[in-house]
């Protein structure tokens, strides 16, 4: 978890929803803690959907360790619209990098030089002719 994400939630959000019930009252509570944290992430210039998607489920998971039924998940999250949009946009953009695919004129030459880069004895060479053999990132 984020240095400050984990700030917010461990002296603030869990201390105020830790021992919140699953009632009307415990729901209402939990509800304005969620929006709260919300706005914290906005103020650490998370301001779209896509943005704090991650932290999101960085306080969920955190959150589901505590107590897997803990009633703050109910308002923690994304209303279904919400993340439908971010999984929408997730989706055009892989879209977008299947229309445009570009092939390699010479992957045999790529795949030879790979080879030849793992019987390096540096370190950094390995690891990139790793990287293009294993096909990651």
């Amino acid at each position: 978890m984020r240095q400050w994400l984990k700030e917010l939630f461990e002296k603030q959000y869990l201390p105020a929803v830790r021992s919140l019930q699953d009632t009307p009252e415990g729901q209402t509570v939990a509800k304005q803690w969620a929006e709260w944290m919300k706005q914290q992430w906005v103020e650490h210039g998370l301001t779209t959907l896509r943005q704090q998607a991650g932290v999101m489920q960085e306080v969920r998971n955190a959150l589901k360790a505590i107590d897997s039924d803990h009633v703050a998940l109910e308002s923690m999250t994304f209303s279904t619209a919400q993340w439908i949009a971010i999984n929408e946009l997730s989706q055009k953009a892989v879209a977008r990098r299947n229309e445009h695919v570009k092939l390699i004129d010479d992957p045999e030459a790529i795949v030879a030089k790979a080879v030849r880069l793992l019987e390096s004895r540096d370190w950094a060479a390995v690891a990139a002719g790793l990287t293009v053999l294993t096909g990651r990132r």
